[in-house]
């Protein structure tokens, strides 16, 4: 079931870049009944847009700092509203300068309304901003001290892909084409490339073995990252396997043939037809079989390094002693994953150093009026 993995790969090169996962893997778990307590609209950042002095700055009873600052930046209109509830013109202020032309979502803002000090607030939309942060996360931090919620929202790991998306897309592509493996994987591919805007020309061409937990299946990549990866695995032959156990959640959403599952308390498996979703919390562990053939999309979020011996390096040493194949699974993914920690990297930085300039400006034109 999960094979998770031989992508496991990168971080033998840099374990650095896993740090937030591995000391966050445990936290706000990914389980389905989770991502469905709140729509996916209000974890969806919002665009700032212009918004019309005039009436934005009825609630701050026409200042004309206000004034000043909406005709020179953007905001989500809700961002404003959670400013003006600030008791204090200077903490609005404030406030407002820290949500000048950034991105937050309803649920964010929600969040960062609700905490007790202004400071908290100030951190919370700075925690928050731009970010994808989704239901489960929001739902941990917000159980903790006021205080703490800044700090913990910031720990929270912005991942590129949401689960109840992928679950959709894959239901929606075995609707559209009830067929044969090749038919829905071409399908499924492109319409993943499509909604997540992935580059295929990068994607590897040719699949290649993974024998994690016994397993014998053949995999291939479409992202990877430090902390998440996301693949199609199966095979066209009855397989059989131990999932392992893993600092990392596993989502597999079945497209095609038939899995049976079950954990060590139960005495029933459970059938996983296409369009199902089967989750691997973090530490849990499953054997699982499949019908031939069966294909899933299997998407990881976690720490991703933990996952290395049991995917690569144990198979190996143990199981088929091939050296190639070891590299064709690091290989398939290492590079891209470096790259996509870089980027990462730069872009927080370039949004850090936006904000600060922001700020200034905002002082700046504040002292001038």
């Amino acid at each position: 079931m999960r094979h998770a993995l031989g992508l496991s790969f990168l971080c033998a090169v840099t374990a650095v870049g896993c740090s937030d996962s591995r000391r966050n893997v445990r936290k706000a778990p990914g389980k389905p009944e989770a991502f469905a307590t709140r729509q996916l609209a209000e974890t969806a950042p919002l665009d700032p847009e212009s918004v019309e002095p005039a009436q934005g700055c009825a609630a701050f009873d026409g200042a004309a700092w206000c004034t000043t600052v909406l005709e020179g930046w953007q905001f989500v209109p809700e961002a404003i509203d959670a400013c003006a509830a600030e008791s204090n013109e200077d903490d609005a202020i404030d406030c407002m300068s820290h949500a000048a032309d950034r991105r937050f979502s309803s649920l964010a803002l929600e969040t960062c309304a609700g905490l007790e000090a202004a400071r908290h607030r100030l951190a919370c939309l700075d925690a928050t901003a731009d970010r994808a942060l989704e239901t489960p996360q929001f739902a941990y931090c917000g159980v903790q001290p006021s205080k703490k919620v800044p700090g913990c929202l910031a720990d929270m790991h912005d991942y590129h892909f949401h689960p109840n998306e992928l679950h959709a897309l894959v239901q929606r592509t075995v609707e559209e084409n009830p067929s044969d493996a090749t038919t829905i994987i071409a399908s499924l591919e492109a319409n993943i490339a499509e909604a997540y805007e992935l580059d295929r020309s990068i994607w590897p061409e040719h699949y290649v073995f993974n024998f994690a937990g016994g397993a014998t299946t053949h995999i291939r990549s479409m992202y990877c990252a430090f902390d998440e990866y996301l693949l199609i695995v199966g095979a066209p032959i009855e397989v059989n396997g131990y999932s392992g156990r893993y600092p990392a959640e596993v989502h597999d959403f079945v497209f095609t043939g038939l899995m049976h599952d079950f954990e060590e308390h139960e005495h029933a498996d459970q059938e996983r037809e296409p369009g199902t979703w089967a989750y691997l919390p973090h530490g849990g562990h499953r054997v699982y079989s499949t019908e031939t053939p069966t294909y899933m999309l299997e998407y990881a979020r976690g720490w991703v390094p933990g996952m290395l011996t049991f995917g690569i390096r144990h198979p190996r040493r143990a199981i088929t002693r091939d050296r190639k194949n070891m590299k064709q699974q690091i290989r398939m993914c290492a590079s891209r994953a470096i790259a996509a920690q870089k980027e990462n990297r730069r872009q927080k930085r370039r949004r850090r150093s936006d904000q600060r300039e922001t700020r200034r400006d905002i002082r700046r034109a504040l002292r001038d009026l």
